[in-house]
């Protein structure tokens, strides 16, 4: 006689991240997907919410150009250092600062001879490059640190994003009342084919990847001696999705 093994789920059990429970499954498909042979249904349920965000990373840098790699270096350098030192001073934590890459890259310049239309390589000089990344959890102080930083030195400044900093709680809460979702849309279905819900036979979150709860603001730099760098954070919207399968029984 063929047995079937399933497994006490608790409640708290349905909110874990990446989880997925099945039983009674009849064995797999060729995609590893479970493949059911007794009636049952599967939903999508959804829930999100939109919350004010308290966390913003910049991202920024500093960038130069000179005839020789030593020159662009030091130079680099310089801009980096008094960036650095500028984010201290405005209260940023040096755990909260850190470096993303660091580069000096060849400058070329091609000429294409209209004759020949051989193109000719000539090397200008050379490009150095920091990338910094900064998490601001004050948030109320992102522009005027944005503001300060490009002043002192960071010629490259490539935006800001916004996130919420206990997301993770936050998801908990939704991958609940998303299973809860599809749980009322299975009950609906079933309803309608005049069938009930058995037992639970799979959860399976949906791994899409979507933008971490992010929201990305760009402003570009200015020659003027002040700059202003507006920031409104607006909300941040979690969303979690899961699909869950069914046993139909008569009602």
């Amino acid at each position: 006689m063929r047995k079937i093994v399933f497994a006490a789920m608790a409640v708290s059990a349905l909110c874990c991240m990446g989880a997925s429970y099945q039983a009674a499954a009849q064995g797999a498909g060729q995609d590893g997907e479970p493949k059911f042979t007794l009636p049952h249904i599967t939903v999508a349920g959804s829930s999100f919410i939109e919350v004010k965000p308290d966390v913003a990373t910049l991202y920024l840098g500093v960038v130069n150009e000179k005839s020789t790699a030593a020159a662009a270096a030091s130079e680099n350098a310089k801009g980096a250092t008094a960036a650095i030192a500028m984010l201290k001073d405005l209260g940023i934590e040096p755990k909260d600062i850190k470096t993303t890459s660091l580069t000096i890259s060849p400058v070329f310049v091609q000429d294409r001879d209209p004759k020949t239309s051989v193109t000719k390589r000539t090397l200008t000089g050379y490009s150095a490059s920091n990338s910094i990344e900064v998490r601001i959890r004050d948030i109320d102080k992102a522009g005027v640190v944005a503001s300060r930083v490009v002043e002192a030195g960071a010629n490259n400044f490539r935006g800001i994003v916004f996130s919420v900093s206990d997301r993770d709680a936050r998801e908990d809460n939704l991958r609940a009342q998303a299973v809860r979702e599809a749980m009322r849309r299975a009950a609906l279905y079933s309803s309608g084919a005049s069938m009930k819900l058995g037992r639970l036979l799979a959860i399976n979150p949906d791994t899409t990847p979507d933008d971490n709860g992010a929201s990305l603001a760009r402003s570009a730099a200015t020659t003027s001696n002040t700059i202003v760098v507006p920031v409104e954070p607006g909300v941040v919207r979690i969303d979690v999705r899961v699909s869950a399968t069914w046993e139909l029984v008569p009602q």
